[in-house]
Protein backbone atom coordinates (compact mmCIF):
# COMPACT_ATOMS: atom_id res chain seq x y z
CA UNK A 1 0.00 0.00 0.00
CA UNK A 2 2.88 2.29 0.83
CA UNK A 3 4.60 1.12 -2.19
CA UNK A 4 2.11 2.40 -4.29
CA UNK A 5 1.88 6.31 -2.69
CA UNK A 6 5.38 6.41 -2.82
CA UNK A 7 5.26 5.55 -6.78
CA UNK A 8 2.64 7.90 -7.52
CA UNK A 9 4.19 11.35 -5.14
CA UNK A 10 8.24 10.23 -5.53
CA UNK A 11 8.56 7.84 -8.79
CA UNK A 12 9.14 4.28 -8.54
CA UNK A 13 12.56 4.77 -7.26
CA UNK A 14 11.19 6.10 -3.66
CA UNK A 15 10.37 2.65 -3.03
CA UNK A 16 13.98 1.24 -3.64
CA UNK A 17 15.13 4.41 -1.34
CA UNK A 18 12.39 3.52 1.36
CA UNK A 19 13.58 -0.14 1.43
CA UNK A 20 17.43 0.48 1.71
CA UNK A 21 16.75 2.76 4.57
CA UNK A 22 14.32 0.06 5.80
CA UNK A 23 17.34 -2.77 5.16
CA UNK A 24 19.96 -0.27 7.05
CA UNK A 25 18.19 -0.09 10.39
CA UNK A 26 17.06 -3.73 10.45
CA UNK A 27 20.45 -4.67 10.16
CA UNK A 28 21.53 -1.56 12.72
CA UNK A 29 19.30 -2.80 15.04
CA UNK A 30 19.85 -6.45 15.07
CA UNK A 31 24.00 -5.83 15.19
CA UNK A 32 23.17 -3.50 18.07
CA UNK A 33 20.41 -5.73 19.89
CA UNK A 34 20.67 -8.90 19.74
CA UNK A 35 23.72 -11.44 20.51
CA UNK A 36 24.96 -14.52 19.04
CA UNK A 37 21.34 -17.24 20.46
CA UNK A 38 23.37 -20.52 20.24
CA UNK A 39 25.11 -20.64 23.40
CA UNK A 40 25.89 -24.64 22.77
CA UNK A 41 28.45 -24.28 20.00
CA UNK A 42 29.51 -27.36 18.44
CA UNK A 43 33.04 -27.26 16.03
CA UNK A 44 32.16 -30.68 15.02
CA UNK A 45 28.39 -29.36 13.35
CA UNK A 46 30.16 -27.43 10.64
CA UNK A 47 32.69 -30.19 8.92
CA UNK A 48 31.84 -30.78 5.53
CA UNK A 49 31.49 -34.98 6.61
CA UNK A 50 28.67 -33.60 9.26
CA UNK A 51 27.15 -31.53 6.84
CA UNK A 52 26.70 -33.89 3.92
CA UNK A 53 25.60 -36.71 6.70
CA UNK A 54 22.90 -34.28 7.94
CA UNK A 55 21.63 -33.87 4.48
CA UNK A 56 21.94 -36.98 3.51
CA UNK A 57 19.71 -37.79 6.29
CA UNK A 58 17.42 -35.21 5.56
CA UNK A 59 17.02 -35.76 1.99
CA UNK A 60 15.90 -39.93 3.06
CA UNK A 61 13.33 -38.44 5.11
CA UNK A 62 10.14 -38.86 3.00
CA UNK A 63 7.82 -37.07 5.83
CA UNK A 64 10.48 -33.78 5.21
CA UNK A 65 10.50 -34.35 2.05
CA UNK A 66 6.19 -33.87 2.06
CA UNK A 67 6.00 -30.91 3.82
CA UNK A 68 8.81 -29.40 1.97
CA UNK A 69 7.39 -29.68 -1.24
CA UNK A 70 4.27 -28.28 -0.24
CA UNK A 71 6.27 -25.50 1.20
CA UNK A 72 7.54 -25.18 -1.52
CA UNK A 73 5.06 -24.95 -4.12
CA UNK A 74 3.04 -22.50 -1.45
CA UNK A 75 6.15 -20.38 -1.91
CA UNK A 76 6.38 -20.38 -5.66
CA UNK A 77 2.98 -19.45 -6.05
CA UNK A 78 3.25 -16.56 -3.63
CA UNK A 79 6.41 -15.37 -5.33
CA UNK A 80 4.34 -15.93 -8.50
CA UNK A 81 1.53 -13.03 -7.26
CA UNK A 82 4.29 -10.91 -6.39
CA UNK A 83 6.08 -10.91 -9.20
CA UNK A 84 3.23 -10.85 -11.61
CA UNK A 85 0.82 -9.26 -9.76
CA UNK A 86 1.45 -5.33 -10.78
CA UNK A 87 2.31 -6.46 -14.47
CA UNK A 88 -1.33 -7.84 -14.87
CA UNK A 89 -3.21 -5.55 -12.07
CA UNK A 90 -1.78 -2.23 -13.64
CA UNK A 91 0.15 -3.03 -17.25
CA UNK A 92 -3.16 -5.26 -18.44
CA UNK A 93 -5.85 -3.77 -16.52
CA UNK A 94 -4.92 -0.54 -15.87
CA UNK A 95 -5.63 0.07 -12.65
CA UNK A 96 -3.90 2.97 -10.48
CA UNK A 97 -0.32 2.16 -8.29
CA UNK A 98 -2.31 3.82 -5.29
CA UNK A 99 -5.35 1.01 -5.77
CA UNK A 100 -2.90 -1.92 -7.10
CA UNK A 101 -1.43 -1.49 -2.84
CA UNK A 102 -4.63 -1.82 -1.70
CA UNK A 103 -5.84 -4.91 -3.63
CA UNK A 104 -2.48 -6.05 -3.05
CA UNK A 105 -2.56 -5.73 0.93
CA UNK A 106 -6.15 -7.28 0.73
CA UNK A 107 -4.74 -10.33 -0.80
CA UNK A 108 -1.72 -10.15 1.83
CA UNK A 109 -4.63 -10.19 4.23
CA UNK A 110 -5.94 -13.78 2.82
CA UNK A 111 -2.17 -14.87 4.40
CA UNK A 112 -2.63 -13.15 7.67
CA UNK A 113 -6.08 -14.40 8.41
CA UNK A 114 -4.73 -17.98 7.21
CA UNK A 115 -2.22 -17.86 9.71
CA UNK A 116 -4.58 -16.65 12.62
CA UNK A 117 -7.41 -19.66 11.81
CA UNK A 118 -4.44 -21.94 11.52
CA UNK A 119 -2.71 -20.63 14.85
CA UNK A 120 -6.18 -20.90 16.52
CA UNK A 121 -7.16 -24.53 15.14
CA UNK A 122 -3.36 -25.97 15.70
CA UNK A 123 -4.21 -26.36 19.60
CA UNK A 124 -7.10 -28.85 18.58
CA UNK A 125 -5.24 -30.51 15.50
CA UNK A 126 -1.77 -32.05 14.36
CA UNK A 127 0.47 -30.81 12.09
CA UNK A 128 -0.62 -33.62 9.38
CA UNK A 129 -4.27 -32.66 9.62
CA UNK A 130 -3.43 -28.72 9.30
CA UNK A 131 -1.23 -29.25 6.46
CA UNK A 132 -4.34 -31.57 4.66
CA UNK A 133 -6.91 -29.07 5.25
CA UNK A 134 -4.63 -26.23 3.56
CA UNK A 135 -3.47 -28.21 0.21
CA UNK A 136 -7.18 -28.46 0.03
CA UNK A 137 -7.83 -25.14 0.71
CA UNK A 138 -4.99 -24.39 -1.77
CA UNK A 139 -6.50 -26.75 -3.99
CA UNK A 140 -9.93 -25.03 -4.49
CA UNK A 141 -8.21 -21.29 -4.52
CA UNK A 142 -6.46 -22.53 -7.92
CA UNK A 143 -9.72 -24.26 -8.79
CA UNK A 144 -11.70 -21.32 -8.48
CA UNK A 145 -8.73 -19.29 -10.01
CA UNK A 146 -9.46 -21.18 -12.79
CA UNK A 147 -13.14 -21.31 -13.30
CA UNK A 148 -12.87 -16.91 -12.94
CA UNK A 149 -10.53 -17.25 -15.75
CA UNK A 150 -13.13 -19.20 -17.59
CA UNK A 151 -16.54 -17.93 -16.69
CA UNK A 152 -16.08 -14.67 -15.74
CA UNK A 153 -14.94 -11.76 -17.64
CA UNK A 154 -11.40 -10.70 -16.44
CA UNK A 155 -11.25 -7.90 -13.87
CA UNK A 156 -8.77 -7.25 -11.20
CA UNK A 157 -11.98 -9.03 -8.87
CA UNK A 158 -11.61 -12.15 -10.25
CA UNK A 159 -7.82 -12.42 -10.15
CA UNK A 160 -7.85 -10.94 -6.75
CA UNK A 161 -10.55 -13.18 -5.05
CA UNK A 162 -8.98 -16.48 -6.14
CA UNK A 163 -5.74 -15.22 -4.84
CA UNK A 164 -6.83 -14.33 -1.58
CA UNK A 165 -8.17 -18.13 -1.25
CA UNK A 166 -4.51 -18.92 -2.23
CA UNK A 167 -2.95 -16.94 0.02
CA UNK A 168 -5.14 -17.92 3.12
CA UNK A 169 -4.09 -21.57 2.74
CA UNK A 170 -0.89 -20.67 2.87
CA UNK A 171 -0.84 -18.65 5.89
CA UNK A 172 -2.77 -21.68 6.83
CA UNK A 173 0.29 -24.30 5.91
CA UNK A 174 3.05 -22.16 7.03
Amino acid sequence: VIGGFLQASLGWRANFAALLAIGILLVASTWLWFGESNLQKNAAATRMATLVGNYGALIRHREFIGYTAVFTLCYCGIFAWISGSAFVLIGLFGIAPQVYGMLFGLSAMGYAVGAFVAARLARRLNARQMLRIGVHIALAGGTLALACAWLLPRSPAALVAPMWVFLFSTGFVM
